[in-house]
């Protein structure tokens, strides 16, 4: 048996006086009321849609992609986990690194200071890489279904599948 390496922790969260959870409407209303009465949210939270990370875990040939919806959750730590099997320890941390380069690109633009990472050691069965309201796990297939993040956290109601691309559309 090999090392499971170990599970993520929270990355470049700023203390804002909120619950450490990203996204909503940022604009008050609803966003402020679940983000500790702030008027608008931090824009670190604001920095990706769902949808950009699945296209970029997708372009990196990540399969099995799903999207956990956390914003019924009193106690999410973030409004979504995107969750990917890659197929070696290498191929995890090209898929973690490549989300994590747009994240930078767009912290220069709306959170300058911010210096967000990956978590998960070099050769390390599980990595993540914290995008705000956006989680994103990055798993070995038997990591994966040891910790089973799905069973724990998603059911038919905030879980979404997406089909594994046709990787030769993304050359």
């Amino acid at each position: 048996g090999g090392s499971w390496g170990r599970p993520f922790v929270l990355l470049a969260r700023p203390v804002h006086g909120d619950s450490g959870r990203g996204g909503g409407d940022g604009v008050g209303g609803e966003g402020a009321e679940r983000y500790g009465g702030l008027g608008e949210t931090p824009a670190f939270f604001r920095v990706f849609q769902v949808q950009e990370v699945v296209d970029l875990v997708q372009r990196a040939h990540g399969r099995d992609v799903c999207v956990i919806d956390l914003r019924g959750k009193p106690d999410a730590i973030a409004d979504h986990f995107v969750l990917v099997t890659g197929m070696t320890k290498q191929h995890l941390q090209r898929i973690a690194r490549g989300v994590l380069y747009v994240l930078k690109q767009k912290c220069k633009e709306v959170a300058p200071g911010l210096t967000p990472r990956i978590d998960g050691e070099i050769g390390s069965e599980w990595v993540a890489v914290d995008a705000g309201s956006i989680i994103v796990h990055v798993m070995l297939e038997g990591t994966r279904a040891f910790y089973d993040i799905e069973g724990i956290h998603g059911d038919s109601s905030n879980i979404e599948w997406f089909a594994n691309p046709d990787l030769t559309k993304f050359k």
